[in-house]
């Protein structure tokens, strides 16, 4: 066997070979075995101390690399993706959705950058939890930690972080602790239960009774059936059953008509207990207007010019409880809840909810009024209906006011892609929810994520009953969540002057949308009502409603 095979390890006073890992097994074994046991048990101890310092030179290696006992990337991968690495520093992308939550995780020493700012609650592993929220543009240094991440709040979560992986900046030693118990589940509402046992043992009538108009379930829209404030009987919709229908039903039916049709009807909402809104309303005359194809109830007070009120995703005729009153000591006003919204019929699985629906359903009611160009004051979902409607039927409209329109294409770039992304995401979390018998949870989960006025937990129970009895409207409107594509040259179309109404505590997409519509508006005014958030109206009703009527007074 020639020894240059082995001439790179030999040592200088060793002239055997017999440590090369190259050499064929019978030959090292000759060689021992030539040299006699001494040799032998002197080889053996050598190669123990050889195998010590290999495993040795493997400790050290991985000494020297990060430890992660708990990666986020592994830990969590559905929220964190790695961007780049290298023997220094690695980059990391996290994104969490309103209401998810990220596992416990643990980070080195890191620079944090927020992408999409939102509420977060944090706990760490000693126990002590807390909730910040976090804007965009923030940036700071963060030492080692462990905790656990969860979106709390409205929008989208998003940043980069930058780990080092110096010994220095890894997480101190990971301390295991019973997690603290669970909350309590939330007691459920006896007074419903009470009142849903007392409608199953109650004999049937031979007429519909009044309270038959309002679900006794939360979620359940109202029954197609609604009795007239006059004695005369409401038709019954499509979707009701035949045999279900009274004879004297069927002889007072009108025959339908293309134009529209205004008659009167009779709601009267639940009951409701310790309400800090709402108190000139416990039983209003409404009206109904059968216009496009769909009806829509509404009710109106006082004299003079006409202000219609259109509401927003969650809401109802209900939505202007502390704006009416007020209103209707100088104006004619008219709230009226758009399709399928309460009390208005809908079974939950309509697919015509659109933006270009609704702004036609507008347009026809307005005609149905016969009351000549009235003013428009919209927020949220019915802000971007008013505007679109100024915009293509600048004849039917006086003034315009609105607040929080989501006029997505106002924003730059990234902004309204990650503002469109937010807003496919939060459907599609809420969907399937709503779909079933039990939409509280799609319900709760929009809520908090619009985060106009308390979390879901902190407002009255009443309040949550009127939301759910609008979660068939909110499941058709994500069949269709494309906005419209509203930007700054159809604002320079709209000559109407416009008053352009935002919170004090508004997001940043909101500031950006607000400040761009109201400087691509030919003729707008802007106000901001201190100490309020996205729901002005009803953060602070009394400035909201002072700005308003001096803006009407006006025009």
């Amino acid at each position: 066997m020639p020894a240059s095979r082995c001439g790179a390890i030999r040592r200088a006073d060793a002239s055997e070979n017999i440590w090369c890992m190259t050499e064929p097994s019978a030959w090292r074994r000759a060689r021992a075995f030539s040299r006699g046991p001494e040799s032998t048990g002197h080889r053996l101890t050598r190669r123990r101390r050889a195998r010590m310092r290999r495993l040795a030179w493997v400790l050290l290696a991985g000494a020297a690399l990060p430890l992660h006992a708990q990666n986020p990337v592994e830990v969590d991968a559905q929220h964190y993706r790695l961007e780049y690495e290298d023997k220094q520093v690695r980059v990391l992308r996290f994104r969490l959705a309103p209401g998810e939550k990220s596992p416990q995780h643990e980070h080195a020493a890191r620079i944090t950058v927020v992408v999409s700012g939102s509420r977060l609650r944090i706990e760490d592993t000693d126990g002590a939890i807390y909730e910040m929220t976090i804007y965009s543009g923030h940036a700071e240094r963060q030492p080692a930690t462990r905790h656990t991440v969860e979106n709390v709040g409205s929008t989208v979560y998003e940043e980069l972080t930058t780990e080092f992986k110096d010994a220095a900046s890894q997480p101190p030693k990971l301390v295991v602790k019973a997690p603290p118990p669970p909350p309590p589940p939330p007691k459920k509402e006896e007074p419903k239960k009470a009142e849903a046992k007392k409608k199953e043992e109650k004999p049937k009538e031979e007429k519909p009774s009044v309270a038959a108009s309002a679900p006794t379930t939360p979620g359940a829209q109202p029954a197609g059936t609604k009795p007239a404030a006059t004695g005369t009987t409401t038709p019954t919709p499509a979707q009701a059953p035949a045999a279900k229908v009274q004879p004297e039903v069927a002889a007072a039916a009108p025959p339908p008509e293309p134009q529209p049709i205004i008659k009167p009807l009779k709601v009267r909402p639940p009951e409701e207990p310790n309400r800090r809104r709402r108190k000139s309303f416990a039983a209003e005359e409404m009206s109904e207007a059968t216009v496009n194809n769909t009806r829509l109830a509404f009710m109106e007070q006082g004299k003079g010019q006409t202000v219609v009120f259109v509401h927003g995703a969650m809401g109802d005729y209900r939505t202007w409880q502390l704006q009416i009153p007020e209103f209707a000591k100088r104006f004619r006003v008219v709230a009226y809840s758009r399709r399928y919204h309460y009390p208005n019929p809908s079974t939950g699985k309509e697919e015509d909810y659109t933006y270009e629906a609704n702004v036609r359903d507008l347009a026809e009611f307005l005609k149905a009024l016969n009351a000549g160009p009235v003013h428009l004051v919209g927020h949220g979902y019915g802000a971007a209906v008013a505007t679109l409607l100024a915009e293509r039927h600048p004849e039917m409209v006086r003034s315009l006011v609105v607040s929080e329109p989501g006029f997505d294409k106002l924003l730059d770039e990234k902004r309204a892609y990650r503002s469109h992304w937010a807003r496919d995401e939060i459907y599609n979390i809420i969907r399937k929810p709503l779909s079933r018998q039990n939409p509280e949870n799609g319900v709760r989960v929009y809520h908090n994520w619009l985060a106009e006025t308390q979390p879901w937990q902190q407002i009255d129970p009443q309040e949550q009953y009127e939301r759910m009895q609008n979660a068939n409207a909110l499941r058709a409107q994500t069949v269709d969540p494309t906005a419209p594509a509203f930007n700054c040259e159809a604002a320079k179309k709209i000559k109407t002057p416009t008053l352009v109404v935002a919170g004090q505590n508004r997001s940043p997409n909101s500031a950006e949308i607000t400040g761009t519509l109201a400087a691509c508006l030919a003729n707008s005014e802007r106000v901001t009502i201190s100490e309020a958030g996205p729901a002005a109206y009803l953060d602070n009703a009394k400035e909201y409603n002072d700005a308003v009527l001096s803006f009407l007074g006006k025009h």
